[in-house]
């Protein structure tokens, strides 16, 4: 039979041997494992000093107001923040085509981008004298809902207006 283990060895324990530990026992609280706690009582002694000495870690370097001696001491009670990252953007461009009038797009802009007239008016001149025009830049969801509007739009008025979109 081994020795018991005193509150002493278990403050000497990493955390990874304190998780090892964990799963072991809960191994032996299985019913079908009891047979290898060698008995109940003595696991039970094992959980309690592995409970008392999480406390102690816990408590382990602080004063009597509660407050830590020395930072970096004891167990980490904090998960680190996940860094969030901005979405990537999609710019929704219109390309020009000879058939489409002019009146159209300005129309188009106003009703799915909600410009204003003069706004509508300039991008739709950029379209007409550059190819294509800047409508919009949107994460990928709403670029892609834009162009499907413009589409269904342009389709229902039969008109052969392209619209796609390309990252930032």
């Amino acid at each position: 039979m081994t020795d018991p283990i005193s509150l002493r060895d278990v403050k000497r324990l990493t955390v990874q041997t304190f998780a090892q530990l964990l799963y072991i026992m809960s191994a032996w609280a299985a019913p079908s494992c009891q047979k290898r706690a060698g008995n109940a009582a003595n696991m039970r002694r094992v959980a309690i000093l592995l409970c008392q000495s999480v406390r102690a870690m816990s408590n382990e370097g602080n004063e009597p107001n509660g407050r830590p001696e020395e930072e970096g001491r004891g167990l980490a009670l904090e998960e680190a923040k996940p860094k969030l990252k901005k979405p990537p953007l999609f710019k929704v461009l219109l390309i020009n085509d000879d058939y489409t009038p002019m009146e159209f797009v300005v129309e188009v802009l106003e009703l799915i981008f909600a410009m204003d007239r003069q706004k509508a008016t300039r991008v739709m001149l950029e379209v007409h004298t550059k190819g294509k025009g800047v409508c919009g830049v949107f994460t990928w969801e709403i670029a892609e809902t834009k162009v499907a509007q413009v589409t269904t739009f342009a389709q229902q008025h039969q008109h052969p207006l392209l619209c796609t979109l390309e990252e930032t």
